[in-house]
């Protein structure tokens, strides 16, 4: 063999080496950035269901005050802190005040009626 193969053959070791190390260098990089895309997916996907959560409480909410302004009982649902008081606690079913006004309207006429009666028989 001479100079010039051996050249040659030292720059395909080289190379091949250098390829090697190229091809492990890209391994750990891309290791280490699914590593990091999977810890910022978990904290963006936690994100995103605390958020959702959040919203559906909101949501639930406003629902029971507008039936609790028509008149209606509040929704009780199945998750979350709605069904731990279903089981232990009874639903409070609050008024609103036109809905307080209207009862005590109610309760003032029923009340004119009688006296009205009950002076019309005396």
């Amino acid at each position: 063999m001479g100079p010039r193969k051996s050249k040659n053959r030292d720059k395909i070791v080289c190379a091949r080496s250098l390829a090697r190390l190229v091809n492990k260098m890209t391994e750990r990089l891309t290791e280490l950035w699914r590593g990091i895309a999977r810890a910022w997916r978990g904290r963006y996907v936690r994100m995103l269901e605390d958020e959702v959560a959040r919203l559906r409480g909101d949501n639930r909410a406003l629902t029971n005050s507008l039936l609790g302004t028509a008149g209606f009982p509040p929704l009780v649902l199945g998750d979350g802190v709605d069904a731990e008081r279903k089981t232990s606690e009874p639903v409070v079913r609050r008024r609103s005040w036109p809905q307080i006004a209207m009862m005590r309207e109610r309760e003032a006429t029923r009340q004119a009626a009688v006296r009205e009666a009950h002076t019309r028989h005396n």
